[in-house]
C-alpha cells in the first residue's frame, strides 16, 4: 500500500551521487503540506528521503482520487518534468516529509550522465505501471470486502495513520460503502475518522 523504492533511496543517500548538481537540496514538507500542486509546471522532481505522502487526483466535481500512497526513496513530478507538462496530479504530505528536490535542467543532466540513475528512472516508471495496472485490475474484479481486506492484510500496522476517506478515496469509492463494507465485516475499523 505504501510504496518504496530502495534503489532510489541508497543512490541519493551517498551524496557523493549528486553533490555536484546545483539544485538539489534537501527540503520538509509539514503534513498538510502539497508537494506538487495539480495543475502546475512540472519544474522539479522530488525523490522521498523520509515520511509519507499522498498522490490524489481532484476531479472538477471536488471528489478525489488517491493514486498511491508514497515513502522512502520514492520519485515524484517524474512524469510532468519528462514530458514537460503539467501535474496531472497532486502529492501531500500525511506525516512530516523530506525529500530530495531535484530542478528541471539537474534531472535532465542526471538522466544522461550520472550512471546508472536514467535505469533507476526507468525501473521506477516500469514498477509504477505494472503496480497500477495490477490494483485497478483487481479493484475492478473482486468486491470492496475482499479488496478492503487484502489491504488491511497488507499494512495492518500502516493502516491506522490513513483516514477513513483516503482508503475510500483509494479503493475508488465513497465514504459511506467503505463504512458499510466495515460494518459488515465486524471489527476490521481501524482507520481514523475523518480528519
Amino acid at each position: 500500500m505504501i510504496r518504496t523504492n530502495n534503489e532510489l533511496l541508497n543512490f541519493f543517500s551517498r551524496r557523493d551521487n549528486w553533490k555536484r548538481y546545483d539544485t538539489i537540496q534537501e527540503k520538509q514538507f509539514k503534513p498538510g503540506q502539497k508537494l506538487i500542486v495539480q495543475g502546475k509546471e512540472g519544474r522539479c522532481v522530488h525523490i522521498i528521503k523520509k515520511g509519507i505522502a499522498k498522490c490524489f487526483v481532484r476531479e472538477e466535481n471536488g471528489k478525489e482520487f488517491v493514486q498511491e500512497f508514497f515513502s522512502a526513496g520514492e520519485l515524484l513530478g517524474e512524469i510532468e518534468v519528462l514530458n514537460n507538462t503539467c501535474s496531472f496530479s497532486a502529492v501531500m504530505a500525511l506525516t512530516e516529509v523530506v525529500t530530495y528536490y531535484i530542478g528541471k535542467d539537474d534531472f535532465y543532466s542526471m538522466m544522461q550522465s550520472t550512471g546508472g540513475f536514467n535505469l533507476m528512472v526507468s525501473r521506477a516508471l516500469a514498477t509504477k505501471l505494472r503496480d497500477t495496472a495490477i490494483r485497478t485490475s483487481h479493484q475492478q474484479t473482486y468486491p470492496i470486502a475482499h479488496n478492503l481486506n487484502k489491504l488491511v492484510q497488507l499494512s495492518s500496522k500502516q493502516a491506522e495513520m490513513f483516514s477513513k476517506k483516503d482508503i475510500a478515496d483509494y479503493l475508488g469509492i465513497t465514504l459511506r460503502s467503505l463504512n458499510r463494507t466495515l460494518k459488515q465485516m465486524k471489527g476490521i475499523d481501524i482507520f481514523k475518522e475523518e480528519m
